[in-house]
């Protein structure tokens, strides 16, 4: 059974266990790298795959597309790197708090704020090229717009995985656990199915879903008040023209604004933060499974 700490306040605790993340994130700068390159190349390729989009009717699918994508193969890919950061920390960490060197609740707000800066390095090199060179609004306020939603959308790809990984205390089965949450996110976002068309048994997991909130933010601020013209087009000049606040109607993207959906993600981390602490708490004292 796991000790409790004698004679050291849970805020040393936190103030110890911060600088130790952030010395180990410092000294692993050979894994850093590697993930800033993962980050910098998937998103040149998407880049290039996107170059530059234009104002035609086919854009503007294509500047959904870009969104979408972005949303989910890279949060995707963080997903399964905090499942395996966690699985070559666990051994050490269920020693520890056997023999009482902390609780679990300094130790799980250290592990967040002390990878924050690499998280915020990773998400701005991330969003960078893939913002700019696909063309998308370029001025500042929506870049920092598509900037918070997807940092918003891979913390809580990663809490998840961190839930899903203290959870069942094996790789293998948070591994599987945390793909067949994160598809759902990804078939009820709204890009693949509308939502509107969705069975109403699965309908919920959109509501809880953040991928959809990201999507859903991204393209108000892409789309709302911009106007698109059809190809070939030999009628009228205003049935030529598409415009983004129909398309959001569409999507089924009329329900809430921008700031709304903000708000919604940061209340899901909350959440998450909250059950990973709880769940390191409930399982301090089970030994981890190979």
């Amino acid at each position: 059974r796991a000790q409790r700490p004698k004679g050291i306040s849970q805020l040393r605790q936190l103030d110890i266990l911060l600088r130790r993340t952030l010395r180990n994130e410092l000294r692993d700068r050979s894994e850093l790298t590697g993930q800033v390159f993962q980050a910098l190349l998937l998103s040149l390729l998407f880049g290039v795959i996107f170059f530059q989009l234009g104002t035609e009717a086919a854009d503007l699918r294509n500047r959904k597309a870009v969104l979408f994508i972005s949303f989910t193969l890279y949060p995707f890919m963080a997903v399964f790197d905090t499942i395996a950061k966690y699985a070559s920390q666990q051994q050490m960490l269920h020693h520890e708090l056997i023999n009482g060197l902390y609780r679990t609740t300094p130790y799980g707000i250290a592990k967040i704020l002390g990878e924050l800066p690499s998280q915020i390095l990773l998400t701005v090199t991330y969003s960078l090229p893939i913002y700019w060179m696909s063309g998308l609004r370029a001025d500042a306020a929506s870049y920092f717009s598509y900037l918070a939603v997807i940092f918003l959308l891979l913390q809580l790809s990663r809490l998840m995985a961190l839930v899903a990984s203290v959870l069942h205390g094996s790789p293998n089965y948070a591994a599987l656990s945390a793909n067949l949450v994160f598809t759902g996110w990804i078939l009820t976002a709204g890009y693949i199915i509308n939502i509107e068309n969705l069975w109403d048994g699965v309908r919920w997991i959109s509501f809880v879903g953040p991928i959809r909130y990201a999507f859903q933010g991204a393209c108000i601020t892409e789309l709302q008040n911009s106007t698109f013209l059809k190809s070939n087009c030999n009628t009228t000049l205003s049935s030529c023209i598409l415009t983004g606040d129909n398309d959001l109607r569409t999507l089924g993207f009329a329900a809430f604004t921008f700031n709304e959906c903000i708000a919604i993600m940061s209340s899901m981390l909350a959440f998450f933060l909250l059950l990973v602490l709880l769940l390191l708490w409930v399982r301090r004292d089970t030994r981890p499974m190979s």
